[in-house]
Formats: structure tokens, sequence, C-alpha cells
């Protein structure tokens, strides 16, 4: 299957043990709160993944998933994941020290913890993707979660 997308409020805690969720190839898009650990992600095929993780992701399993975005990526796929953090994680070390990153930053930006990257280089792309050009991560301090954003 190419694209999976559900829909509905009540998901099934096992769906992400479900071979059609994890043999995705392509879109993934969970609705919110779903119970999925950090093995059961790095399981799923699709790069482009939308989901909500009912904070049982950590920040090992969404750097992961986002490190596997980069590289397989292709024109058009997204990615969004909500996943839990703990109070000393820093949200920078979800890219690659390889990776070349500029941070968007604009004269009106006032909101505390809504950052932008733009991905230049430093990393290899199956598909020839060269750079990433808006990645955002809503890292506020009163939360104990994090969504990162990224769109090819």
């Amino acid at each position: 299957m190419k694209t999976l997308k559900i829909s509905d409020w009540g998901i099934d805690e096992n769906i992400c043990k479900s071979p059609q969720v994890q043999k995705t190839r392509d879109c993934l898009h969970l609705s919110t709160n779903v119970m999925i650990s950090d093995e059961q992600l790095e399981m799923i095929q699709a790069p482009s993944i939308l989901l909500c993780s009912n904070n049982t992701v950590t920040e090992r399993g969404a750097t992961k998933s986002f490190k596997k975005f980069v590289k397989n990526c292709q024109q058009g796929d997204r990615f969004e994941l909500k996943f839990h953090k703990n109070s000393t994680f820093d949200h920078k070390s979800l890219f690659d020290k390889e990776w070349d990153i500029v941070e968007k930053t604009e004269e009106d930006d006032v909101d505390e913890g809504y950052n932008r990257y733009h991905i230049l280089a430093g990393f290899f792309n199956f598909h020839g993707i060269s750079e990433i050009s808006l990645v955002v991560v809503y890292d506020f301090a009163k939360n104990e979660s994090m969504t990162i954003k990224a769109q090819q």
C-alpha cells in the first residue's frame, strides 16, 4: 500500500503492529494520540509520516524517524511528529552534525519555542533531494512534548 490515512479519534493501540501500517511505502497519516513506541515507529517503512504520539515516542525515536525522512523523502513529502521530550533535550540534536543548517528568523518572530530551519546540504538522499527548505520545531518549555514538521 502506498498511502494510509486513518482519521478516527479512537485508533486501536495495536494498530502500529499491523503489517498494513508497517509496510505502507510512501505516506502514513494517523490521527491524534496514537500509542506507538520507538521500536514500532522504526518499523514503519513510509518516510512521510504525520502522527501525534500519545507521549510514547521519545527523543531517540523522533530523531531516528526524522533522519529516515531526510534520507528517503521525495519531492512533496511531509513529515510531522509530536513526541515526548525531557526538560534537558535540545531540539537541535534532531539534526545530524554533518548537515549544513541555517536558522530562519524574521523581524516579527516573537514566538519563543517556534524555530524554523533550512537544511542546505550535508546529507544523502536516495531520490536526489539536495535540501530541505523548511523544518519547523515547536519546542515550548512548559510542555513535555515537542513537534517537528518538515516539508520537501
